[in-house]
């Protein structure tokens, strides 16, 4: 363990008097892209006043991942304006993060309101690949000008991360 490697630093304090127990609550988001491979601490340093140290300890953590996740990285869509009858391309950027590889996965871009509905070819995603999936659609003639919502899903085994 060294400090080269602080991943996040968060500082609390709490007043304890001597022979007395504290308590400090601290909450921690793990990146969907983590190393697991890698070690992590949780480290707290006690003072006895304002800069005189006291003790410190550390606790080993392990964080898993799920055996199957995939996760949508980014999702473009271009032009960001059209009219009716254009052609509209969505760009969608994925990952598997999960332990294993996955099979027959797919990406879907909705809109109810827009009939659309499309799916790309599937594809297998080997553990800690990540691709980039194009797909079009023509946007119908009669289209009211609006502001929709796309909604794009990559889907594997029954499951889905939009």
């Amino acid at each position: 363990m060294d400090e080269d490697n602080v991943v996040e630093e968060e500082k609390d304090s709490v007043k304890v008097k001597n022979g007395e127990n504290g308590k400090v609550n601290l909450a921690i988001t793990i990146p969907d892209d983590v190393d697991t491979d890698d070690n992590f601490v949780i480290y707290a340093i006690a003072f006895k006043e304002k800069d005189k140290f006291c003790n410190s300890n550390f606790v080993n953590i392990e964080i898993e991942r799920p055996d199957e996740k995939a996760i949508i990285k980014d999702f473009e869509i271009s032009p960001e304006e059209v009219r009716g009858n254009e052609k509209v391309s969505f760009d969608v950027e994925f990952e598997n993060i999960g332990n294993d590889d996955l099979e027959d996965v797919y990406v879907e871009i909705k809109n109810s309101e827009l009939g659309l509905n499309i799916k790309s070819e599937k594809f297998n995603l080997d553990e800690d690949d990540k691709d980039t999936i194009n797909l079009y659609f023509i946007v119908p003639k009669n289209t009211s000008e609006s502001t929709y919502e796309i909604e794009a899903s990559v889907v594997y085994d029954g499951e889905s991360d939009q």
